[in-house]
């Protein structure tokens, strides 16, 4: 249901890196990328939790 932790992490990383396409924003190793990392990974499963929640039987 979630996304690895690392998988997730390698590709904040590769869009964030200078060479990347988001590079210039010069966002690596900061706070906001940490939190761009963290919400990407807690998505998948509040998404699914809001799913479930709305699912009427």
């Amino acid at each position: 249901m979630g996304l690895p932790p690392v998988v997730v992490g390698l590709f904040v990383s590769l869009f964030l890196w200078r060479s990347g396409p988001l590079g210039n924003l010069d966002l690596m190793y900061t706070p906001t990328a940490m939190i761009l990392a963290e919400a990407i990974i807690a998505f998948p499963i509040v998404a699914g939790f809001s799913f479930c929640g709305n699912y009427q039987y």
